[in-house]
C-alpha cells in the first residue's frame, strides 16, 4: 500500500494535468503575408515607354482567436494622385465567427463581395489585370456590410450572401440605402481539383439595390466553368441595369470567357 500510493497519486495528478491541457484553448495567433504586382513595361508606339513599376501591393494581417473567431485587415497600396506616388487605403477590415461544427461563417465590417473574389480564384491570373465586370466598373471586390459564407459537401455547394452599402470600399459610407448581394455555386462533376472553384460548376450571382440618391442598381450573372489541375475553362453572361432617380434605366450586357492551360 505504501509503495503504490505515491505512484497512484502522481498518476492521478498527471491525468488531471493532461485533461486540463486538453481543455485549454489554443493561444491567439497572428500571421502577416503580402502580395506584390511588379512589372517591367516596354512600349514603342504611340508613346515610347520603358520602366519598372510596382502596380499594386496587398499586406494581410490575419488573426485567429479561440471560439471560432478570426480577423483580417488588408492594406491596399496603389498608384494614384497628381504626384504619381504610391498611396495606402484599407481593402478589408472585418471579424468573422464560425460556430463549432458549423458550415457557416458570419462576417461584419469591410468584407468581400460575393462574386469578384470567387471568380478571381477560379481564373488565378489577377496579375494580368482585373476581370471584365470589375474593369468596366460594375462590381467591386470589397464593400462595407454584413454577410455569411457557407459550404456543403465539402464545397460541392458553396455560397455567400450579404447586405452592403453598395458604394464599394472606395465609395465610403453614404445614405441609408443598401444592396443585397448573393452567390451560389454547384459542382456537378468532380475533377482532380477539389477546391471551392474546382470541378464542373454552375454558378449564379444576383445583386439588387439603389445607388446614393435613389434609382436602380441590378446585376445578374451566370457562369459555367470547368477546372482541373491542368485546365480551366469558363464562360459568363451578365445582365446589368442602372438608373438614377427620375432617370432612364440604362441596360448593359457583359459576355466574358477565359481559359488556362498549365504546361506539364
Amino acid at each position: 500500500m505504501h509503495a503504490r500510493f505515491p505512484f497512484s497519486t502522481l498518476a492521478a495528478v498527471a491525468l488531471s494535468a493532461s485533461a486540463l491541457a486538453a481543455q485549454t484553448p489554443p493561444p491567439p495567433t497572428a500571421t502577416v503575408s503580402g502580395v506584390a504586382y511588379t512589372q517591367f513595361q516596354y512600349q514603342d508606339a504611340p508613346v515610347h515607354v520603358s520602366n519598372f513599376d510596382v502596380t499594386r501591393t496587398y499586406v494581410n494581417v490575419l488573426g485567429r482567436l479561440a471560439g471560432g473567431i478570426s480577423t483580417r485587415v488588408t492594406a491596399d497600396i496603389y498608384r494614384l494622385g497628381a504626384d504619381n506616388s504610391l498611396q495606402y487605403r484599407l481593402k478589408y477590415a472585418f471579424f468573422a465567427y464560425t460556430p463549432q461544427n458549423s458550415v457557416l461563417t458570419y462576417k461584419l465590417g469591410q468584407i468581400h463581395t460575393p462574386w469578384l473574389d470567387w471568380e478571381e480564384a477560379l481564373w488565378d491570373y489577377r496579375m494580368q489585370g482585373t476581370i471584365a465586370l470589375d474593369r468596366n466598373g460594375y462590381l467591386s471586390s470589397s464593400d462595407f456590410g454584413v454577410g455569411v459564407d457557407g459550404k456543403w459537401g465539402p464545397d460541392r455547394i458553396n455560397m455567400q450572401i450579404g447586405l452592403y452599402n453598395g458604394e464599394n470600399y472606395n465609395g465610403g459610407t453614404v445614405d441609408f440605402r443598401k444592396d443585397v448581394m448573393g452567390r451560389a455555386s454547384f459542382r456537378g462533376s468532380d475533377t482532380d481539383d477539389s477546391s471551392h472553384v474546382g470541378g464542373v460548376r454552375v454558378t449564379a450571382y444576383g445583386q439588387y439595390g439603389k445607388p446614393t440618391g435613389g434609382g436602380t442598381r441590378q446585376r445578374w450573372v451566370g457562369m459555367v466553368s470547368y477546372r482541373s489541375n491542368q485546365i480551366t475553362l469558363a464562360g459568363e453572361f451578365a445582365a446589368i441595369t442602372d438608373s438614377v432617380t427620375a432617370g432612364a434605366r440604362v441596360p448593359a450586357r457583359v459576355i466574358s470567357g477565359f481559359g488556362v492551360y498549365h504546361l506539364t
